[in-house]
């Protein structure tokens, strides 16, 4: 151990009075504790660590900006790339760990997440970089066909970089990554030989400098033969290989021709300049501190010709160099422009952004965009021109997101379904499960909206369905002026027969026929004519009440005197077999039967009304085109079928009767009309019902019952007195004595 101080002791004092490099921040940092313990001036090229910003910490001067502005660089790429989801992989402590901390702390900020933070530790072997792998791909990497993408950031050192791509590459995992190297690695021959596959398509961040004038012009004219250099000679040969020894038989000898170019032994991009910029700020220094020196020390300095330093001096213009760089530095310890010729780092940080890519047959470094930063003076930190001054972020290609793929945790949600959010603090800004809204909802902030009951949804928004009144004006308004028509002359007819039948009041036909069954079909056929009308009047509750009372009463008024008439002749005849007397049958009694029936279908319709009480409502068309304005009884088609079926049940039993009958005397009597009339009402009944109940287009039920209505009171009108209109109003010489014949034999059987 004492012999260890020794040396340390002996070089630094004795043989090391400037420092320059290293180049990892990790080594740079552990190297300052050496330099502040020795006063030993030291300038690290490469070291951008943001930890070192704190001056008061005794570190080395850099010849690179903070890390902090590069950490905004790869902040505002996220948001040109519209990136959300991301996993960050650093090296140990100050090669990448510190700064990555920093990083991740200002996701949140552009609303991008976090899926993993990896760090990688100090000592490293192939099974490590493997299991980061592994975490990269949820534990199994074999099935990353399964994954979606993956946005990589690496804040990783060179080794680690290099280490990391070469898994990547033997792995074929490219496809499943989009890459970007936080402090550059496209432009490091160490890193992209061999791994150009992995790397294609990789983003890097690295620090521009405009180049060191005659360097360049320089360096490609080297010449081994020339140049007796030893560290050239190696380069020269690992590059062409080649020997540039005759001993050497395993490989050619070198012919003299080689040259250096771009990409062959020279990269522009490789930040060589930064350690040029060291040298000079170094040399600047001293040339300036052994001026003042010289000119304090003329005496000592007569004999001399020159003005110089001795060793013995070390202390002394070491300490007064670092504080003359100190002096001449940023806050954050970044050597600034400080004396012409020398154009090293001027006020405007400067980021460029590569992307390493298979073009024009051969894999190229190529120029994407740049960030660009005025930073005024030398004592603002970098927090306060971050948060003063607006960067200026321009790209090559107007195409930002050609770059690379979106890479996204969650895609976004389809129109009319809103976003689950992850319960992760850390993840619910970007991941999310898609859940689609209940029926006639719109999406809107991560909500469902539900549209009124006359809107329907058409790219998540709501629009106002057409409204389509159910009723003879409205859905069926081509029908009506035929209905009201039809209407009209049914109505004339039933008056005219009642006005005519009252006139005829004692004559035989009408007192043998049963005037007071007569008056009451009369009225059940009045009913029917007017059942149309409420269907032509815009639904309300009173018309909701009437449309379905009045279709049962009329039809009952119709058949249950029929039924009592059908049953009195049949029982007429029956009797005159074996008795002489007419079978009694008063009047009252079968008024009595009549409303009797008639009022159990009010109950029943009433009961109905308690249960649902037929209110108009808005229903959907089935193609969600237009809304039905109609009455709620209309689509409860059960009730409605019970609320008829007694009059089915009545003009069933009538038609029965009328069959018992069909085979009395064929005269004229009116058996043999009842009949016809009721067969033909059975068989429109039987095409009503097959059409009504199967029809899904809600608005033609109040076509079909109008017609219903009206085709059933044209046909018992017609049906069951136009043969005694006929005989009042026309009878012919041949129906008098068949019809006194016929009345007589009807009165006294």
């Amino acid at each position: 151990m004492m012999d260890l101080q020794e040396k340390i002791l002996k070089t630094f004092m004795d043989r090391i009075p400037f420092l320059i490099g290293p180049y990892s921040a990790q080594s740079s940092f552990i190297a300052s504790t050496l330099t502040s313990v020795f006063n030993t001036v030291a300038i690290s090229y490469s070291s951008s660590c943001s930890f070192f910003d704190n001056r008061k910490v005794e570190t080395i001067l850099r010849t690179v900006p903070s890390d902090k502005f590069r950490v905004q660089v790869a902040l505002d790429l996220l948001q040109k790339l519209k990136w959300n989801y991301v996993v960050v992989i650093s090296s140990y402590r100050y090669d990448g760990e510190y700064d990555a901390a920093q990083f991740i702390n200002q996701l949140s900020s552009i609303n991008v997440c976090l899926e993993a933070e990896i760090g990688l530790p100090y000592h490293l072997t192939k099974s490590v970089y493997e299991s980061v792998l592994q975490n990269l791909f949820g534990g199994n990497y074999k099935n990353k066909e399964k994954r979606r993408s993956i946005g990589l950031i690496l804040f990783t050192n060179k080794q680690d970089t290099s280490a990391i791509f070469s898994l990547i590459q033997e792995h074929n995992l490219k496809n499943n990554l989009a890459i970007i190297c936080i402090y550059g690695c496209t432009n490091y021959v160490e890193i992209t030989q061999g791994k150009e596959a992995a790397l294609n398509g990789t983003l890097s961040l690295d620090i521009a400098y405009d180049r060191v004038q005659g360097f360049e012009n320089y360096y490609l004219n080297l010449n081994p033969y020339d140049d007796p250099d030893p560290e050239l000679k190696s380069v020269w040969e690992n590059i062409f290989n080649c020997s540039l020894s005759a001993n050497n038989a395993s490989k050619n000898l070198c012919t003299g021709e080689e040259r250096f170019s771009e990409e062959v032994g020279y990269y522009s991009q490789t930040p060589v300049h930064t350690v040029i910029y060291a040298v000079y700020s170094i040399a600047d220094s001293l040339e300036l501190f052994i001026d003042h020196l010289c000119n304090i020390r003329k005496v000592h300095m007569k004999d001399f010709k020159e003005c110089f330093l001795n060793a013995s001096d070390r202390d002394e213009y070491s300490e007064a160099v670092r504080q003359l760089l100190n002096w001449l530095s940023y806050s954050d310890g970044t050597l600034d422009d400080f004396k012409t010729p020398f154009i090293r780092i001027n006020r405007t940080i400067k980021y460029d952004i590569h992307q390493f890519l298979f073009t024009e047959g051969k894999y190229r470094n190529v120029l994407r965009g740049s960030w660009e930063l005025y930073r005024p003076n030398l004592s603002i930190s970098p927090e306060e021109v971050l948060y003063s001054t607006r960067p200026k972020f321009t790209f090559v290609t107007d195409d930002i997101l050609s770059l690379v793929p979106i890479i996204l945790c969650s895609d976004p949600c389809p129109l009319g379904e809103i976003r689950i959010k992850e319960t992760s603090l850390q993840k619910s800004m970007c991941c999310w499960k898609c859940q689609k809204c209940q029926y006639n909802s719109i999406s809107h902030n991560d909500s469902c909206i539900p549209c009124g009951k006359k809107e329907k949804v058409e790219s998540n928004e709501c629009k106002t369905i057409p409204e389509i009144e159910a009723s003879m004006a409205g859905a069926c308004g081509k029908f009506l002026y035929i209905y009201i028509v039809l209407i009209f002359v049914g109505l004339c007819l039933v008056l005219g027969v009642t006005g005519l039948f009252i006139y005829f009041k004692s004559n035989r036909i009408v007192s043998c026929s049963e005037w007071d069954l007569n008056c009451l079909i009369l009225v059940g056929i009045k009913i029917l004519f007017c059942c149309p009308i409420v269907y032509m009047i815009r639904p309300s509750i009173i018309s909701c009440v009437f449309r379905e009372l009045l279709p049962g009463m009329g039809f009952l008024m119709c058949y249950v005197p029929l039924l009592t008439r059908t049953h009195q002749i049949y029982k007429s005849f029956v009797c005159g077999k074996t008795s002489v007397s007419k079978p009694a049958s008063h009047p009252i009694f079968q008024a009595f039967i009549v409303f009797g029936i008639v009022f159990l279908q009010i109950m029943i319709s009433i009961l109905r009304f308690v249960l649902t009480l037929p209110n108009p409502n808005f229903v959907m068309s089935p193609n969600k085109d237009f809304i039905i304005f109609q009455c709620n009884g209309v689509t409860h088609l059960v009730p409605f079928l019970v609320n008829l079926l007694l009059s089915v049940c009545t003009m069933g039993l009538c038609t029965f009767n009328a069959f018992r009958i069909r085979h009395f005397p064929k005269n004229n009597n009116e058996a043999r009309h009842i009949g016809v009339t009721m067969y033909i009402s059975c068989v429109i009944w039987g095409v009503f019902l097959s059409s009504y109940y199967p029809e899904k287009q809600f608005f033609l039920s109040e076509l079909l019952i109008s017609a219903l209505c009206i085709f059933l009171g044209y046909l018992t009108l017609i049906g069951l007195f136009i043969n005694k209109v006929r005989l009042l109003l026309c009878p012919l010489p041949s129906d008098n004595n068949l019809n006194n014949q016929q009345m007589l034999s009807l009165q006294t059987i």
